[in-house]
């Protein structure tokens, strides 16, 4: 295999310490984490997590509670969408997030979101989990899954570029795969 220095800059070993770095490097903001490996990830997941992790936003009385009482909103409240292989594709926190919400998550297994979300409970957060687990793309069946998705879907604007970039990619692993 090749030089993959730059792909392996995010091991498990320190992506705790990575993402806590932003935290430090970022205070006093709510911040979202999107993988990059999730290009379906619809919008409005997105925007629930930023709504989410904002205390001052409505979300709570539209999704979680439904009351007016701002005194019951949670002010420390997070929003995991967790992914189809154990992981978790986002993660909204809130300012007021502690340091120690990555301390013991298991990266890389298939207990990655449910470690995350026992590490923010632990951290004193709520947590409100995504209405469904989303495919990051993590080796080639995932690609090839997506692509598939994306083929079936071809009425939705842009679908076709993206299935394109999809083929494109999956030819360059198949020459790759053959040298």
């Amino acid at each position: 295999s090749g030089n993959n220095s730059s792909l392996n800059s995010l091991t498990s070993s320190n992506m705790s310490a990575k993402l806590t770095s932003a935290l430090v490097d970022i205070p006093q903001r709510p911040l979202v984490f999107i993988g990059s490996d999730c290009p379906h990830l619809p919008m409005n997941e997105i925007e629930n997590s930023i709504c989410a992790a904002d205390s001052a936003s409505s979300y709570s009385k539209d999704v979680i509670g439904g009351n007016d009482n701002s005194e019951s909103v949670s002010r420390n409240r997070s929003m995991i969408c967790p992914a189809v292989d154990g992981g978790y594709v986002l993660l909204s926190l809130p300012s007021t997030c502690p340091l120690e919400v990555f301390d013991n998550v298991e990266w890389s297994t298939e207990n990655t979101c449910t470690s995350q979300i026992a590490a923010l409970k632990k951290a004193g957060l709520e947590v409100i989990v995504g209405d469904k687990a989303y495919r990051d793309i993590d080796e080639l069946e995932d690609i090839q899954s997506i692509a598939s998705t994306i083929a079936s879907n071809d009425d939705s604007k842009g679908m076709n570029q993206e299935l394109a970039h999809f083929q494109t990619v999956l030819n360059k692993y198949e020459v790759l795969k053959s040298e």
